[in-house]
């Protein structure tokens, strides 16, 4: 597992019932349960992508225009 694959990965956890909840905003906001295993796959790779991008993007953003 990757760096960003770990970020994604942490934004969802399971529930008591052993359903799979999606907590964009982490634990202390709300959460959203994913009801199928290719609804899970989809939104993890999307997470994925979007880490992948605005990671680097940001970072590179700050490096080039400092205050």
């Amino acid at each position: 597992m990757g760096y960003f694959e770990a970020i994604a990965a942490s934004s969802f956890t399971i529930d008591s019932e052993g359903r799979r909840v999606l907590f964009p905003w982490g634990m202390p906001g709300m959460g959203y349960m994913v009801p199928t295993h290719q609804e899970y796959e989809q939104l993890r790779a999307t997470l994925v992508w979007t880490y992948r991008l605005l990671i680097p993007t940001t970072l590179l953003l700050i490096v080039l225009f400092p205050r």
